[in-house]
């Protein structure tokens, strides 16, 4: 099962707008952390979900070696497996953790790949 959150639309809009995506990272991030913290689990899952999707996208997008996306990406996907074991939505925790194990080793791999190349 993978798990996505950003439509077609919105995943399409931070291809084009990876500077002002950030701001909707952290935005989502911040929405989803305070639902999140207040015990709204459920209700954090779309806005941490959202943050999670667009950090991935600007991983990839990421010339650089991405270092601040990676413990990024790794937080976003404590808290919503956190609130999906809290929903008790544990197909989607699953997902989310190996979704999270292969992007950051594909990101890893095609760093390392880009070095060794040099």
């Amino acid at each position: 099962m993978q798990a996505t959150y950003l439509c077609d639309k919105h995943a399409d809009w931070v291809y084009s707008n990876p500077n002002e995506a950030v701001y909707f990272l952290a935005r989502d991030e911040k929405q989803g952390t305070y639902l999140f913290n207040a015990g709204r689990y459920s209700d954090s899952i779309p806005y941490l979900g959202c943050a999670f999707d667009i950090a991935e996208i600007l991983l990839e997008l990421d010339d650089a070696s991405g270092t601040w996306l990676i413990p990024k990406l790794q937080t976003l996907s404590y808290m919503l497996v956190c609130a999906y074991q809290m929903a008790e939505h544990s197909e989607m925790k699953q997902a989310i953790a190996v979704r999270t194990i292969n992007i950051v080793s594909s990101h890893l791999a095609t760093t390392f790949q880009r070095h060794t190349h040099l």
